[in-house]
């Protein structure tokens, strides 16, 4: 039937869940059918096609297991379409190529396990796709580059593992994300930097032992987050301090809510507001600010950095330095001296150079080789991994012979407060053994044995001494800071 055709009305017939039929009046001008909660068991949508003005069309809460769209194509003004609470397990999207006019789509609560967008991809004026509380394992969100107008997606209640969310960059207009109570193992937020309209985010009960928030700087408008009931450990909050329109942040009270920046810093202006929007912040301990949180990537460096006042303490830049090299796989090359900060300033001018690895590579291997001749600390430096660097490879001798100098120059100092173990911190083999038993700079006679044992096993005798102020300095003051404060933090958050 063709456009031109003049038709008085036709019957759209539909079958219920007791076997009984039933039929609706279509006419050329309906504009919407509403079929909601009539037990539908099927329905032929082939006299749709004839409602060319159709915008609405809702058959929610029935017992449909499948249908046919294809009579949809037609229906070039449809606007909302509602198939919810059915009990579909699959339906083909496609005829939904020509309703270029769709502003909603709502499938949610069916038994769908997997589902194809493609059809959507000539919809840009979509602004709500609803297909929460399926079973959808995967899902392609490839074609919803082109939905300009999308405002919400929800995607919770599924069994969802992983999800790319690299097509919703170009979803400028966002506001709302939902894909709690997943699967989710780890998540990828940085196509969301450029949804600056972001208001909520809701990725609690998932999997997710991980999440790097730095993506979120550009969010401006975001107003909630949640995060809780993950296997999150700890979170770093200063990556949030430019959302300054955050009201509330759901953690859960089993994760540690940690930032490197001092508490003066957080109460900046800057961060005004947002230790309020953190649940179970509000009288946080001392120990939860000026913490060497893990980085999770170079631009959660560069945000920190933008953060960190002048007046805050110099291991801090030691810590971000170091994280940088781990992020562009450099750990091996322990720790590194970077006193003036000009390395980390190169690299993260360099954050978008596809050769940064490499470029990174060749300036570490240049400060190793200085910081080995002139005697400084090889801690954390993989001798292994030096053979594979000709410059190195000349210096292992070296590294091996400074390693068992400073073991047999060191004297640990004792104390009616304890053994003190920092120096023994800034030794290659004294940092392995503490790090694996999991001690802080101090420690009591009986922890010290332990350690004592364990470096004999290395064939390395401790002396100890009541003269507390021995120190043999191999590298800055920075980084030795660096070192004890990261011992004590990994002491304290370590299970014994």
């Amino acid at each position: 039937m063709t456009r031109g055709e003049w038709i008085m009305s036709v019957f759209l017939l539909y079958t219920k869940e007791d076997g009984t039929q039933e039929q609706t009046e279509l006419t050329r001008e309906t504009t919407s059918i509403d079929l909601t909660g009539r037990h539908i068991e099927h329905i032929d949508l082939n006299p749709v096609s004839s409602c060319y003005d159709l915008e609405e069309l809702r058959l929610y809460r029935n017992r449909l297991k499948n249908i046919d769209l294809v009579p949809l194509s037609r229906c070039t003004r449809l606007q909302e379409f509602d198939l919810s609470y059915n009990k579909l397990q699959s339906v083909d999207l496609q005829p939904l190529d020509s309703c270029t006019q769709l502003r909603q789509l709502s499938l949610e609560n069916n038994l769908l396990d997997s589902i194809d967008l493609s059809g959507l991809g000539r919809c840009a004026r979509l602004q709500r796709l609803l297909l929460y509380a399926n079973r959808i394992r995967s899902i392609d969100l490839s074609a919803l580059s082109s939905c300009v107008d999308l405002k919400e997606l929800s995607l919770h209640m599924n069994q969802l593992r992983n999800v790319d969310l690299a097509p919703l960059k170009s979803c400028i207009m966002l506001q709302r994300l939902s894909l709690h109570a997943n699967q989710l193992r780890n998540i990828n937020l940085s196509p969301l930097g450029s949804c600056s309209g972001l208001r909520e985010i809701l990725l609690h009960e998932n999997q997710l032992q991980s999440i790097d928030l730095a993506p979120l700087k550009s969010c401006t408008a975001l107003r909630e987050i949640w995060l809780s009931d993950n296997r999150l450990e700890s979170i770093d909050l200063s990556l949030l301090t430019s959302c300054m329109g955050l009201q509330r942040i759901g953690l859960g009270s089993c994760v540690r809510r940690e930032t490197l920046l001092s508490r003066n810093t957080m109460k900046s202006s800057k961060a005004t507001g947002l230790l309020d929007a953190i649940e179970h912040w509000r009288g946080a301990a001392d120990e939860s600010y000026d913490v060497p949180v893990r980085v999770p990537s170079l631009q959660a460096v560069s945000l920190t950095c933008s953060l960190l006042s002048e007046r805050e303490p110099p291991w801090k830049m030691a810590h971000l330095f170091q994280s940088a090299l781990s992020l562009v796989g450099l750990a091996w090359a322990g720790y590194v001296e970077d006193e003036d900060c000009s390395l980390l300033r190169k690299i993260l001018e360099r954050i978008d150079s596809p050769s940064l690895e490499r470029w990174t590579c060749d300036q570490v291997i240049d400060l190793l080789c200085k910081q080995i001749d002139t005697g400084g600390t090889t801690i954390g430096l993989d001798v292994g991994r030096m053979a594979e660097y000709g410059s190195l490879t000349t210096r292992i001798a070296k590294v091996i012979r400074l390693r068992n100098e400073e073991m047999h120059r060191l004297v640990i100092p004792l104390s009616e407060n304890g053994v003190d173990l920092k120096q023994l911190w800034l030794t290659a083999y004294g940092h392995k053994v503490l790090t694996v038993l999991g001690l802080g700079t101090v420690c009591d006679i009986r922890q010290f044995e332990t350690a004592r044992n364990a470096l004999a096993e290395l064939g390395y005798e401790l002396n100890t001494t009541e003269d507390v102020s021995r120190h043999y300095p191999v590298m800055s003051e920075r980084l030795e800071e660096y070192i004890w404060t990261l011992a004590d933090y990994r002491s304290r958050i370590m299970p014994h």
